[in-house]
């Protein structure tokens, strides 16, 4: 699937200074648009400034609907077709919420071309088969009344539920900015998002997390508890992870505080640059001596 992919910042940079960015439900490659601009522009880091590339995920956006038949699994293959398409072999990770479930996918699917990984508000599916059942026919009920009520109502109620409760404080602009792009979505697209990448038919991720040694960061709001529990365990099952909390912020801290999340970002991915030239210069030292 060929998906919709909007570009920030410099239109070439080698791989260590592109970030791929993967938006939650009912989001788009837009609602990256206030970060990416800030990362892209004026480095916030001395010689930071990245290319952003932000795709809007299948049934999203502009992208066209999923297949019936699509999974995880082949949405990561299509992030690894956009990236060739887009010149790139290994850039940094984002992932926010359904994209965090996505970015674990795709850099278990894909190691090699995964640089470092940062993961927001996110979880690696759930392990319990009776869960997932649950989840499975609540998502397709829940895309029924999508279907049923259109994106405007929908997006009403789904923003209306507790874990969106903090985005009732921030600026009204950023607020208005945010549901503007949430309703370039299209009722029948997110439907069958919610059909094919539910949760529950999603196989849950925490088995497999040991062998993905990635330089990983994993973010949380503090006022989201149930997401920093998920994020510590994320940061204690992948063997090269932090875990950073965020007071006062809920689920969506990059709309929420957008200048915490981008200091914490810059900041993990200067680190992850400096581990780099670290090992290089250790590696030609070896070879001199």
């Amino acid at each position: 699937m060929a998906m919709h992919c909007r570009a920030f910042g410099p239109t070439t940079a080698d791989d260590r200074s592109t970030l791929l960015v993967l938006h939650g439900f009912t989001g788009s490659g837009e609602s990256w648009s206030e970060i990416a601009t800030v990362l892209g522009g004026a480095a916030v880091e001395p010689d930071l400034r990245l290319r952003v590339l932000a795709p809007d995920l299948p049934g999203h956006g502009r992208s066209p609907d999923p297949a019936s038949s699509s999974s995880f699994e082949s949405m990561a293959d299509d992030l690894a077709t956009l990236l060739d398409r887009e010149g790139v072999q290994r850039p940094n990770l984002l992932g926010y919420s359904m994209g965090g479930r996505l970015a674990l996918a795709f850099a278990l699917r894909h190691p090699q071309r995964v640089r470092s990984l940062v993961l927001e508000s996110t979880t690696a599916g759930l392990e319990n088969a009776g869960e997932r059942v649950i989840r499975q026919r609540a998502d397709d009920a829940l895309a029924a009344r999508l279907e049923n009520i259109g994106v405007d109502a929908f997006l009403g109620e789904w923003l209306a539920q507790p874990l969106f409760s903090t985005l009732a404080a921030i600026e009204p602009e950023r607020r208005m900015a945010d549901l503007a792009q949430r309703r370039i979505g299209r009722a029948a697209g997110l439907a069958a998002s919610l059909r094919c990448f539910s949760v529950g038919r999603e196989p849950a991720l925490w088995g497999k997390l040991h062998g993905l040694r990635v330089p990983t960061l994993v973010l949380s709001g503090a006022l989201d508890q149930k997401y920093v529990v998920l994020g510590e365990r994320l940061a204690m099952t992948l063997p090269d992870a932090s875990h950073q909390t965020v007071a006062g912020i809920g689920h969506s801290m990059h709309l929420e505080d957008p200048d915490a999340f981008i200091k914490r970002l810059s900041a993990f991915l200067c680190q992850v640059r400096r581990r780099e030239m670290d090992t290089a210069v250790a590696h030609t030292q070896e070879r001199v001596s």
